[in-house]
């Protein structure tokens, strides 16, 4: 709490916008999702300030649109390398969804710098594409979704619900954890170790964090020579050695509802009636 401040509004009204407090492009991305919910709010809101809105305009384009473009590439793309992990950190789904949810805001709003409206659209259409199956790793990020039509799903995520009890200690359970037997999925396991099935696998369409290059368990995860590969489907959760965690699952595949609210979301750009 900010004693100096006597209202939302001049709160709102006092944020440098259009520098994003001087943070612009070092640290804010595309993938941030807490200053652009308050531009988008701030936009649609009547009774705000024309002259904020105008600074608004500038943050959004500078911090969101623009830096967006020079991060594209072949799936969309996210800020990170092989030695700077960035956006691809612990829930990297959730920036993925902000990319491309902010950027079909953008759209929305009229704010597009430099580029057109329709490839503003389609870079937002590929954080879309990448949640849903093209990635580096094929994978459609959202549980259980072969009756959906969605091939090479996660089938194991670390939840109390559908990947513990407490007489299976964190190794899953057979109701919900693991591929169910009727499924066919020619590539499960993914890992030969992440073999678990189950009768029923977890509630479809749930969307686990995603690679996590800062991931800091001892568990392999396999082709981790680049940030988009650092995921692995597993659910085993502490698997305490005597004085750490060596599986931290929560890391790679935990499905928070932040994950859920962003990736929802970006979906209903692209939904229809129908």
């Amino acid at each position: 709490m900010d004693p100096t401040q006597t209202s939302a509004q001049a709160f709102a009204d006092a944020f440098p916008w259009d520098t994003w407090d001087g943070m612009i492009p070092s640290t804010v991305t595309p993938g941030e999702g807490t200053i652009s919910t308050g531009a988008w709010h701030y936009l649609m809101n009547p009774a705000g300030s024309a002259s904020v809105k105008a600074k608004i305009r500038t943050g959004v384009q500078q911090g969101l649109v623009d830096p967006a473009f020079t991060a594209d590439g072949p799936y969309g793309g996210m800020f990170g390398n092989s030695t700077n992990g960035w956006d691809w950190s612990w829930g990297s789904n959730r920036n993925q969804a902000f990319y491309g949810l902010d950027l079909f805001m953008a759209a929305r709003q009229g704010i597009v710098g430099s580029h057109t409206e329709a490839l503003v659209l389609a870079l937002a259409h590929k954080h879309v594409h990448y949640l849903l199956g093209l990635n580096p790793l094929n994978m459609v990020y959202m549980t259980n979704m072969a009756a959906y039509g969605g091939e090479h799903s996660s089938f194991q995520i670390f939840h109390s619900w559908f990947s513990f009890t407490v007489n299976d200690g964190d190794r899953g359970n057979s109701t919900y954890n693991g591929k169910p037997q009727t499924v066919v999925e020619p590539l499960y396991p993914y890992y030969p170790s992440d073999s678990a099935t189950s009768s029923y696998g977890p509630a479809p369409g749930l969307v686990p964090g995603g690679a996590n290059w800062y991931y800091d368990g001892t568990y392999v995860i396999p082709g981790r020579t680049y940030p988009a590969y650092a995921y692995r489907d597993f659910s085993v959760g502490c698997a305490w050695n005597g004085s750490s965690c060596t599986a931290s699952s929560w890391e790679v595949t935990e499905p928070d509802v932040g994950y859920q609210g962003a990736a929802v979301l970006l979906l209903a750009f692209v939904m229809t009636a129908q």
